[in-house]
């Protein structure tokens, strides 16, 4: 399960702990804005950066990257 939040968004982060207790991979999508390295619940992928579109417009080429992964491993 992907969250995507620039700030750290406290719903997103509940749900990406409530998947982690059924069983998924959690990871959580994002930047320097909300860097809190205590959220050992599930991974975190840190945008490098404070700009709100900065980080998401990287955030869109991790979800890129992830799925055309996915593709090549079960196509």
């Amino acid at each position: 399960v992907v969250g995507l939040s620039t700030s750290g968004s406290r719903n997103v982060r509940e749900a990406l702990i409530t998947a982690k207790s059924k069983g998924a991979e959690s990871w959580l999508f994002t930047s320097y804005k909300n860097v809190n390295l205590s959220h050992t619940e599930f991974n975190q992928l840190i945008a490098p950066t404070l700009s709100t579109p900065r980080a998401q417009e990287l955030h869109l080429v991790w979800g890129h990257v992830l799925a055309e992964n996915i593709e090549l491993k079960f196509i």
